[in-house]
């Protein structure tokens, strides 16, 4: 057994660390954070890891324990990250376990434990390894109630799961979440609305996230749906976002939703009340028709958000973003009505006759600080129909609204059309 401590300062781990026997190893950092650098392994029954840190745990590659009755211990003041590809925590031998802060976690190795959360939605859960659905059905977790819990990935990857919540409004890998999601990657995800859900709530990891934390999830390779249920909100990972804290996600696949779908966007939904987004970025590819009896805007599709009443800073879509008629179409937002700060988009977005269409956001009422666009804008329509607003970063700017420091270089065409190479129509107020 071997305990490392450093009394002052941080502890680095700067080369490989590997043993085959039941032995612990302790690295402590009394009044700092521990920095693993390289990675760490051990292969024999019940070894153990203990990390302590008065500031915080960095894991920056593997950490494998992979014997019988290995265990795991992360504790630290301000929590563990893991800042890379590279950054996997295996828990693979049975029995394992895991445990943070004095808290114990339940590791979860395979699809039917993964179920298994189901009989305890306030428990303590991790990633043992990788689990791969093999495209098998699967229901949301939670069904109609939400998860309080804490859930953290480790880094490790779900993949190809076909996810449902029959009967349910809201849909996703975890149903509805006040609770915490952390350090998972998804892979080859399909969420979709079945017949029978009314004003449904989708998303590829969270149908409805109520004050809940979601932090560093990276998703590729996924498929969103709404094919079924009236005036439905759709997000790439969550559906509806409020009073909820997003870091640090990340989005890479396709959202669409039926003609009738009220919000759509490549990361949220809609996202509202105290709610923030901070550090993410879709890239998406999402579409959206309009049903000819919904009223004229009361359709918003968006990169990143379909609409916004909350916070979104230091984030960014790319991709393509193709809306229909009399709808709002955002390269990042297609109605913002809160902040954006410190963002981005460089979309293809489209979108049909009397639609407001910018290169960041279609129609805005909030605030919008240092931000850019870029890609390309279009509109169609002919003599006979309402003319569609684009402008190269904002098509509507509504009289609350404020754009500071911000600019673009999006290249725009457009039939039956105002265009502007900032905003198209502007009541608001633009400055520098």
């Amino acid at each position: 057994n071997v305990a490392l401590t450093n009394t002052q300062h941080d502890l680095t781990v700067g080369g490989p660390v590997a043993w085959n026997s039941d032995n612990a190893l302790t690295l402590t950092s009394k009044n700092g954070s521990v920095d693993l650098q390289q990675a760490i392994a051990a292969t024999g029954d019940n070894a153990s890891l203990s990390v302590n840190a008065a500031n915080r745990i960095d894991v920056k590659d593997a950490i494998k324990l992979t014997g019988r009755h290995a265990h795991l211990e992360l504790n630290s003041r301000n929590g563990h990250s893991l800042s890379n590809d590279k950054a996997v925590v295996t828990l693979s031998g049975q029995n394992a376990s895991y445990s943070s802060n004095g808290q114990d976690y339940k590791v979860l190795h395979t699809l039917a434990d993964l179920r298994n959360v189901d009989t305890n939605l306030k428990g303590r859960y991790v990633l043992g390894n990788a689990i791969d659905g093999a495209n098998a059905n699967f229901r949301s977790i939670g069904g109609n109630r939400y998860f309080t819990g804490a859930f953290d990935g480790l880094g490790n990857t779900l993949s190809r799961l076909n996810v449902t919540n029959p009967g349910n409004m809201a849909v996703g890998l975890f149903a509805m979440n006040i609770g915490s999601i952390e350090n998972l990657k998804l892979d080859a995800i399909t969420a979709s609305t079945t017949a029978g859900a009314y004003s449904p709530m989708l998303g590829g990891l969270v149908g409805i996230n109520i004050g809940g934390l979601i932090r560093n999830v990276d998703a590729k390779n996924m498929t969103v749906a709404n094919n079924a249920g009236e005036y439905g909100m759709v997000g790439g990972l969550v559906g509806l976002n409020r009073d909820g804290t997003l870091d640090n996600l990340r989005f890479d696949g396709r959202v669409s939703g039926r003609p009738d779908t009220l919000s759509i966007g490549g990361l949220v939904g809609e996202n509202t009340g105290k709610s923030t987004i901070t550090n993410s970025h879709a890239n998406v590819d999402i579409s959206l028709a309009h049903a000819s009896y919904l009223a004229a805007n009361a359709q918003s599709i968006g990169g990143l958000v379909g609409k916004n009443s909350a916070t979104i800073e230091n984030s960014s879509s790319r991709g393509r973003v193709d809306g229909g008629g009399y709808m709002n179409v955002g390269g990042l937002v297609g109605s913002n009505y809160g902040t954006l700060y410190n963002v981005s988009a460089n979309v293809t977005a489209s979108g049909g006759p009397g639609s407001s269409i910018g290169g960041l956001v279609g129609r805005n009422f909030g605030t919008i600080e240092h931000a850019t666009a870029s890609g390309k804008l279009s509109a169609s329509g002919n003599y006979t129909t309402p003319l569609s607003m684009i402008g190269g970063l904002v098509g509507v700017n509504e009289a609350k609204g404020r754009i500071e420091y911000a600019s673009s270089s999006a290249t725009i065409a457009g039939t039956q059309s105002a265009v502007g190479g900032l905003v198209a129509a502007n009541y608001g107020a633009i400055r520098h």
